[in-house]
This record gives structure tokens, C-alpha cells and sequence, in this order.
């Protein structure tokens, strides 16, 4: 399989990369309808990336319209006590991003995002938290706004350590990973009543459904239930906002 799809997304058959990517956006239904063809695909395109042929931008965007289905989902949300032992385990700025990435909601990739950029991204400030808009779309990951405690974004922007640094203290350390605080967020948040499509909003995923709110009653009803979300991530351990210094 690897080979037919290094084969078929070869540089050596096109003229221009324009030509290749149109070809993988015509198969792009059947590529996603085949886990072990998407993969190939995955790794052909990144060749093609390394060899100069396509730009970093255009091999993002399809990488982002590439998926990759899972055989086995990934359904275990961690609970309370976990969450807490975790952050109770975590000091200075491995415990602000780890809190970040729990108040916010956020894949890892746009937390760092955030940290990278803060300083040119607007934000406007509500009572008692903030919205950074981050306008960062990949395909089906829309990145529109980060919701944030005040607090915590103040801490934030005075972090030294990466997003991957954390990744690897969690690993090193036998904690919670970094991919289940967006589950974490969207069960609490759901457990008071916050509606799906608002919290899929704040999430950042994209609307799949004609139904969907629109994008500025989807703004209006985030910014209503953000607080109420807070509170109640606070509740699930008391020291989540005492976020200390170094």
C-alpha cells in the first residue's frame, strides 16, 4: 500500500505541485475511506514536503483534510481525581499550561499557538475571563477564539516552557496527558447544560450540521457560558486557580 501511494504522489508524476494536489483532493473521499491508504498518503505527501516539491502551507492543509481513521477510539475521559492528582503533581509553569489547556479547551498545537503570538493577538476582556481571537483555520480545526480566566492568561504570557517540554513531564511522570483536557473541558462543561454546539465553538471545531448556530449566536452564547464553565472546572479541585510563580 505504502509503496502504490509513494508511487501515485511521487513528484516524478506531476508537472507541478498544483496538479498533485488536485489529484489528492479528487481521491480525498476514497483516501479517507481506507485507514492504511490515508496513512500512506500521509507519509508520501510529507516526501514531497521534504523534497521541496510542495510548501509547508499546502502540506498542512492537506494533512488537515486527511484523516486517518481509528480502529480503536479513544473514549476514556479522565476523572476528577486524576485531573487533580495531576495538577497537584505539576509546579510553576508545567502546572500554568497544564491549567491553560484545561480552561481553555484548546488542542496543544493552539495553546502554543497562543504563547507564540500573544503579543499581536487582540484581546478583549470580559468579566472575569478573556477571548484572544486567533483566527487560525485548518480545514476542520477553527481556531477562532481562546476563552481564558484573566488570571491565568496573565500567567500565561510570562511561561518559559513549551507545550512539548509538558508533554514530556506528564509522559516522564506517568500523569494525565495533554490530549484528554479537551475531554475533560467539553464533559464538564456538558455536565452543566452548556450546549454541544457552543462548546464544540470554543473548542474549535468546526459546525457539521445545518442546524448549527450561527457563527454570531455561537459568539454570543460562548461568551454567556464561559463563565459558568469556569466554574465549574473550579470545582473540580480547589487549588485549579491558585496558579503559582516560579
Amino acid at each position: 500500500m505504502l509503496g502504490s501511494a509513494a508511487k501515485v504522489f511521487s513528484k516524478s508524476m506531476y508537472e507541478n505541485p498544483s496538479e498533485m494536489l488536485s489529484r489528492i483532493e479528487a481521491t480525498r473521499e476514497k483516501i479517507n475511506g481506507n485507514g492504511g491508504y490515508a496513512k500512506a498518503v500521509l507519509i508520501a505527501i510529507k516526501g514531497a514536503l521534504d523534497a521541496g516539491f510542495i510548501s509547508q502551507t499546502d502540506y498542512n492543509a492537506v494533512k488537515d483534510r486527511i484523516k486517518v481513521k481509528s480502529v480503536n477510539p479513544d473514549i476514556y475521559v479522565p476523572g476528577d481525581e486524576e485531573v487533580k492528582q495531576t495538577i497537584s503533581k505539576l509546579q510553576g509553569d508545567g502546572r500554568t499550561l497544564f491549567l491553560g489547556l484545561l480552561y481553555s479547551g484548546l488542542r496543544a498545537t493552539e495553546l502554543q499557538y497562543l504563547l507564540n503570538n500573544h503579543a499581536r493577538l487582540k484581546a478583549q476582556r470580559a468579566d472575569g475571563f478573556v477571548k484572544i481571537s486567533l483566527n487560525w483555520r485548518r480545514g476542520r480545526k477553527n481556531a477562532l477564539f481562546a476563552y481564558l480566566p484573566a488570571d491565568l492568561y496573565a500567567q500565561l504570557q510570562r511561561t518559559k516552557l513549551a507545550v512539548n517540554g509538558l508533554k514530556s513531564v506528564l509522559k516522564v511522570r506517568g500523569l494525565m496527558p495533554l490530549k484528554y483536557t479537551r475531554k475533560v473541558f467539553y464533559t464538564q462543561a456538558r455536565s452543566i447544560g452548556a450546549p454541544a454546539e457552543v462548546v464544540d465553538f470554543i473548542q474549535g471545531r468546526a459546525a457539521t450540521s445545518v442546524g448549527a448556530v450561527h457563527y454570531l449566536d455561537a459568539q454570543r452564547l460562548a461568551d454567556e457560558w464561559y463563565s459558568r464553565i469556569c466554574s465549574r472546572i473550579d470545582g473540580v479541585s480547589a487549588q485549579m486557580r491558585e496558579v503559582p510563580n516560579e
